[in-house]
């Protein structure tokens, strides 16, 4: 549990790292936003690299709800707050300084929505040509199209709303959908 100095240190830091960029900012920004010293902040977090692991760990941990994905609006909830993290944590997923960071977190993700499709199917809400190759084809094309999209979003280019994206996630299933799971998803 974090405490409320904590919390604070890491939400001011989270505004600064996707103002100015990881690298733009020092702890002494960091501490200088919150009104506290830079001693007071490295008693709670020792390094800049710790203020993000700790950001990171809390976002993370938001991302993975407790109950596991056994309908489509879980499936799309699951999107949502796939999407609410990236957004929040823009910063994280567009510094090359990251790449590879979330590993595990992303295995963990993958896992659950890889499970998810499998038991759709096996509800008889997908078709069987949704195997497990095209639920993993069909994943990793959505993963990286949200990278996309928030790389479009932060350089305010056009892209479609988070909603109209979260849209397009389903539409993509549309050709597995057996009839029970085009009255389900309605």
């Amino acid at each position: 549990m974090r405490t409320a100095t904590q919390k604070m240190i890491l939400e001011a830091a989270r505004r600064l790292f996707n103002e100015r960029g990881y690298a733009h900012v020092t702890m002494r920004d960091i501490a200088s936003e919150c009104s506290i010293s830079v001693g007071n902040l490295t008693y709670h977090f020792h390094r800049k690299r710790d203020v993000v692991s700790a950001i990171m760990e809390d976002s993370f941990a938001e991302t993975l709800p407790e109950e596991p994905i056994r309908d489509f609006a879980g499936l799309h909830d699951q999107f949502d707050r796939m999407l609410e993290t990236i957004t929040r944590n823009a910063f994280y997923f567009l510094d090359d300084e990251f790449i590879g960071d979330s590993r595990g977190h992303n295995a963990e993700i993958r896992k659950r929505i890889l499970k998810g499709l499998e038991d759709l199917v096996k509800e008889g809400l997908l078709c069987e040509e949704m195997d497990e190759r095209t639920r993993e084809g069909w994943l990793e094309i959505l993963l990286m199209a949200h990278l996309t999209w928030l790389r479009e979003t932060a350089r305010g280019r056009y892209a479609p709303s988070r909603k109209n994206f979260l849209e397009l996630h389903l539409l993509m299933l549309e050709p597995y959908l057996t009839g029970k799971g085009r009255q389900s998803l309605k």
